[in-house]
């Protein structure tokens, strides 16, 4: 998933957020130097190619896998990347099915100040 990611967003910070993940998540944002603009659909086209799901469920279980990936991305990476990433991919609404479980936690830690 992750060099799908790559091949969304600049080379520079595509970088820049490899620096901040282990070396073997990291490596794979580093390989791509160009661009490439594509769907929602595509992106997840292309995660059912690279992985090993099921037919009857291979859509679902590619979502679930991207969804779950960015959390961990948003929990390694430091404040306000994840917004830069966001911007960087995110030409279009379905983009942000990528960032529910970040957006849940955003919106659990926001709750969880306010009844401080």
């Amino acid at each position: 998933m992750s060099d799908s990611i790559s091949q969304r967003i600049e080379p520079g910070q595509a970088e820049n957020l490899a620096a901040q993940l282990p070396r073997e998540v990291g490596i794979f944002l580093t390989d791509v130097d160009t661009v490439e603009r594509f769907e929602w659909d595509e992106f997840i086209d292309r995660i059912v190619e690279k992985g090993n799901y099921s037919p009857e469920d291979e859509q679902a279980d590619a979502v679930h896998h991207a969804r779950v990936v960015m959390d961990v991305v948003d929990d390694a990476i430091i404040d306000n990347a994840i917004e830069n990433l966001r911007d960087q991919i995110s030409s279009a609404d379905d983009w942000n099915k990528l960032f529910v479980l970040v957006d849940q936690e955003e919106k659990t830690i926001t709750e969880e100040q306010r009844s401080e």
